[in-house]
């Protein structure tokens, strides 16, 4: 079965399935586009600052979009999600 913790207060709004299926998507890319970043700056001798920041902002979408969707989300369902999401775009 899928992923549902259960919640209460503010997160407990129910949402439509394809905003958590967008904000779960916008926060894969994010965090994936911000790993280049980290090891470009690590590379260079500088903290990653922005880089780190995009990915915590990106895990934080995900998060979100795990709880706050109503039927929750397994990892087989990610690649369907992704499909759906692009396949809106067009």
């Amino acid at each position: 079965g899928a992923f549902k913790p259960k919640i209460e207060g503010y997160f407990a709004v129910s949402r439509v399935p394809w905003e958590t299926d967008l904000i779960l998507v916008l926060g894969m890319v994010i965090s994936v586009l911000a790993v280049p970043g980290i090891f470009s700056s690590i590379v260079d001798g500088n903290p990653p600052r922005a880089a780190t920041i995009a990915v915590v902002i990106g895990g934080g979408m995900i998060i979100y979009a795990v709880y706050t969707n109503p039927n929750g989300y397994a990892l087989n369902d990610i690649p369907n999600v992704i499909a759906r999401v692009v396949g809106g775009l067009f």
